[in-house]
C-alpha cells in the first residue's frame, strides 16, 4: 500500500469517526427524550447494531476490506475531534434546528386545522343544526297536541 492510500484511508477514517461521534450524540439526545429507560437503552444499542455493519462495509469500500488497526486509532482520533472542537457548536446548531422544527410542525398544524379541520366541523354544525330545527318543530307539535289531548280528556 503506498503512502498516497495509506493518507487517503486515514483522512476516511478520521472523517467516518467524526461521523460516528455526531450520529452518536443525535442518538443520545433523541434517547434523553424518551422517559423510558428500558426504551432508551434499546435504542443506543440499536444504534450500535446499525453502526457497526456500516463501518464494515464503509471499511471495505475504502480499503477493499484489509483492516488496519490504525483505522481503529483514526476512527478515534475522529470521534475525539469532533467531542474536543465541534460538540458545543453542534448542540447550538442542533437546538435551533429543534425549536426552528417545532415552529414548522406547529405552523404545519395550524395551517391543516384551519383548511381543512375548520371546514369539516363548520359542515357537521350546520348538518348538525339542520337535523334539530325538524326535530324542535315536530317536538313543538308533539307537545301541543298532547297538550290538546290532555284538555280534551
Amino acid at each position: 500500500m503506498s503512502l498516497n492510500e495509506q493518507v487517503y484511508l486515514s483522512v476516511h477514517a478520521i472523517v467516518f469517526g467524526f461521523f460516528i461521534a455526531t450520529c452518536f450524540d443525535v442518538v443520545r439526545l433523541s434517547v434523553l427524550q424518551v422517559k423510558s429507560v428500558a426504551i432508551s437503552n434499546f435504542f443506543q444499542v440499536l444504534f450500535w447494531v446499525f453502526q457497526v455493519p456500516l463501518l464494515i462495509v464503509y471499511i471495505y469500500q475504502v480499503n477493499g476490506g484489509i483492516f488496519h488497526f490504525y483505522i481503529v486509532f483514526f476512527l478515534l482520533v475522529g470521534a475525539v475531534v469532533y467531542f474536543k472542537f465541534f460538540r458545543e457548536l453542534f448542540f447550538a446548531h442542533l437546538s435551533t434546528l429543534d425549536e426552528h422544527t417545532k415552529k414548522v410542525i406547529e405552523f404545519v398544524k395550524n395551517t391543516v386545522d384551519k383548511l381543512f379541520f375548520e371546514p369539516l366541523r363548520f359542515i357537521f354544525r350546520m348538518i348538525s343544526d339542520i337535523i334539530k330545527i325538524p326535530k324542535k318543530i315536530l317536538l313543538t307539535v308533539f307537545r301541543k297536541f298532547r297538550k290538546k289531548k290532555l284538555i280534551e280528556e
